[in-house]
């Protein structure tokens, strides 16, 4: 896939949460960004799943591979299995998300309180998301 169209792919959330945001902001919704971060993160989990689709590698000359069997080189075994914990751990996190989007809060004791936790999971999980997509091209 061409730089060009890997561009889009990562950058379409932006435009779509801004559209969302000030949508939101017209309608005057008090909780008008809260939504983004469980969206990123759902966008990201969404990035991995062609991640985790093996890519085919051609037998070599000589060697006769049965009909049906899909050989797959070991650095993108590598790639998948990392997309599939990223796939597993994400969708906690997106859950994690979800329910402080709504007005779930985290233990006062929890340290960086001031942070905008739901955000940074949503960011965090992305960039995992977009390393990932690279890795696997680069593959």
């Amino acid at each position: 896939m061409t730089v060009w169209y890997r561009i889009w792919i990562y950058v379409l959330p932006i435009p779509m949460w801004l559209a969302e945001y000030f949508m939101r902001t017209i309608m005057k919704n008090p909780e008008a960004d809260d939504f983004f971060p469980s969206s990123l993160a759902a966008a990201a989990l969404g990035l991995v799943i062609p991640v985790l689709a093996p890519k085919p590698v051609a037998a070599p000359a000589g060697i006769a591979i049965p009909p049906g069997t899909l050989l797959v080189d070991q650095k993108d075994e590598a790639v998948r299995r990392c997309a599939a914990a990223m796939l597993f751990g994400g969708t906690m996190l997106w859950l994690v998300t979800v329910y402080l989007s709504i007005g779930g809060h985290w233990p006062a004791d929890w340290p960086c309180q001031n942070v905008d936790q739901k955000f940074w999971i949503g960011a965090i999980l992305y960039a995992v998301a977009f390393g990932l997509n690279e890795w696997k091209e680069r593959v």
